[in-house]
């Protein structure tokens, strides 16, 4: 089994209001509440943060590559990211 590290990056920006293409964890009426980037190649890492982060107030993006996140952050103002920094490709 490997052990993914992740690096956390925050920035006061309010989220976006357009609609997310990517599993959220909260919903809709949520929008004022902080976004969180969760990229991880491996399901299980994305899975276990966005469990733990269920149960705070914010909503969460999952991203499976590097290309899927930054196409994502184009698109919206993510608050804070957690990143897999051992992902291939990148």
């Amino acid at each position: 089994m490997t052990a993914s590290m992740f690096h956390a990056s925050a920035r006061s920006l309010p989220p976006a209001a357009s609609a997310s293409p990517l599993r959220r964890s909260s919903a809709p009426s949520d929008e004022a509440l902080p976004l969180v980037l969760i990229v991880d190649d491996e399901e299980i890492g994305r899975e276990t943060l966005a469990a733990v982060l269920a149960r705070e107030p914010v909503r969460v993006a999952c991203a499976a590559s590097g290309a899927e996140a930054l196409a994502f952050a184009r698109e919206h103002d993510v608050d804070t990211v957690l990143l897999d920094v051992m992902m291939p490709r990148m």
